[in-house]
């Protein structure tokens, strides 16, 4: 358990791809805003006087230097709060990063669930958070889930845990 001034500090669950995929975000957004900060200088440096610090091209530039520094500390602190979700190697019952294969109207989707940091419906990665990801927990192949969606319930199948 983290304590950060008196209080506890959430843990963000990742697979070890997820966090390799985490880290080399901050990598990358750390080399862009050395690159920001370079323009800021040459900017700062061609005129000495108020209207260049005024210029639109310094305050968006400015703006993003901002912004970016943002993005970078809740990486960092995502990061350092990361508790890294062991895949399971098999299991007979729906547990953090395992994929869940799903029947419904004669169709099978497939899911990994994994931690919200990491969630992505559209590349097949649900949260553990999620209706659909707290209804999959604990299940086993065969059991219905129910799936929320539009006001609506639908109903899978789980064919297969892997």
């Amino acid at each position: 358990m983290i304590i950060i001034n008196g209080l506890e500090a959430k843990r963000y669950r990742v697979t070890e791809a997820g966090m390799h995929t985490l880290q080399q975000q901050l990598h990358d957004l750390k080399k862009q805003r050395m690159e920001v900060a370079g323009e800021l200088r040459e900017i700062s440096s061609q005129s000495n006087t108020a209207s260049a610090l005024e210029d639109s091209t310094f305050s968006v530039d400015q703006n993003i230097a901002i912004e970016m520094d943002g993005q970078i500390d809740l990486l960092e602190r995502i990061i350092g709060l990361a508790e890294i979700i062991t895949l399971p190697k098999a299991t007979d019952t729906v547990v953090m990063g395992c994929t869940v294969q799903l029947a419904m109207h004669n169709k099978e989707r497939q899911y990994q669930l994994v931690g919200a940091v990491e969630a992505n419906p559209s590349l097949g990665m649900i949260s553990d958070e999620s209706p659909l990801g707290q209804s999959l927990l604990g299940k086993r192949a065969g059991d219905t889930v129910a799936i929320p969606g539009h006001g609506e319930v639908a109903n899978a199948t789980i064919v297969a845990i892997t």
